[in-house]
């Protein structure tokens, strides 16, 4: 039986209107043979990273994303600005 699953854009585009968010990075991934979409977003100064099944749309996964080591002492109040301030729109580049 062939599952039907939703493109990256449309994944995309769900998890940036629910959450109010910008997706920082995106991967598709495979779990338990089910095919679910991994993003690390940014949702005002906050990282999280969302797990979303891939046909169902459900949120397996909803942590929140420390940012350690080399990269926290970059990621600050800059940075964090820049991206909010970004206007790329992830679904149309991808689709």
């Amino acid at each position: 039986m062939e599952v039907t699953r939703i493109g990256l854009a449309e994944a995309v585009q769900l998890v940036q209107t629910d959450y109010q968010a910008k997706v920082i990075e995106a991967e598709m991934e495979t779990w338990h043979g089910k095919p679910v979409y991994e993003f690390d977003i940014l949702v005002g100064k906050h990282m999280r990273e969302i797990v979303l099944d891939g046909v169902s749309k459900e949120v397996l996964s909803d942590k929140r994303k420390r940012v350690k080591g080399f990269f926290s002492r970059k990621f600050d109040g800059k940075v964090i600005a820049a991206m909010q301030a970004s206007t790329y729109d992830l679904p149309r580049l991808i689709a």
